[in-house]
């Protein structure tokens, strides 16, 4: 585990060759916060696959930062179920 601001952890797995990261996200003063699931990918995931990570990082919704633009990044939440 890897130590975040504010005494935070996150969670570094590989799930199936994805690596997740899950950390406490929405936090106040480094209390509260949700678990997020966030995974660097390019476009070729695709929605049946980031349900199916969603779901298997047991994790009410994952973030998935598309990094194959050059210039900026694409950010999608997928939940367990249907988007």
């Amino acid at each position: 585990m890897a130590r975040l601001p504010g005494d935070r952890t996150a969670l570094h797995y590989l799930m199936a060759g994805v690596q997740v990261t899950v950390v406490d996200a929405c936090t106040r003063d480094g209390r509260g916060g949700s678990p997020t699931a966030a995974v660097i990918q390019d476009a070729t995931f695709t929605d049946d696959r980031r349900h199916t990570i969603a779901r298997a990082a047991g994790t009410s919704h994952t973030a998935f930062v598309d990094t194959s633009a050059a210039d900026t990044p694409a950010v999608s939440f997928f939940t367990t179920g249907v988007n």
